[in-house]
């Protein structure tokens, strides 16, 4: 079971820092509200863009293993499919070994 802050993630305006390096906070929770649960601080905006999609994609990730199962023929073809390959990912999102 994955256990992360739940999404949407979104991206708040620019901080500038004490050292004068602008950080883009990421929060979870209503936009634009003070409920909201800072998630992280990266930056660059391209790295707070893909860590605010990162829920999204893990919807994504677990559709297509949902998708592909009982569909494998890997070890028939020794190609790896893509179910086999998001099921990887997946595996290591939750911590596990692939």
């Amino acid at each position: 079971m994955i256990q992360h802050t739940p999404g949407p993630w979104w991206i708040d305006n620019p901080v500038e820092a004490e050292k004068g390096d602008d950080f883009w906070p990421i929060y979870s929770g209503a936009f634009g509200t003070r409920a909201a649960v800072n998630v992280a601080d990266v930056y660059t905006a391209a790295d707070a863009r893909l860590i605010a999609a990162a829920p999204e994609m893990l919807g994504e990730v677990v559709d297509t293993v949902r998708e592909w199962q009982g569909l494998c023929s890997c070890s028939d073809t020794g190609i790896v499919c893509k179910g086999c390959r998001n099921r990887a990912l997946l595996a290591r999102i939750e911590g596990g070994k692939t």
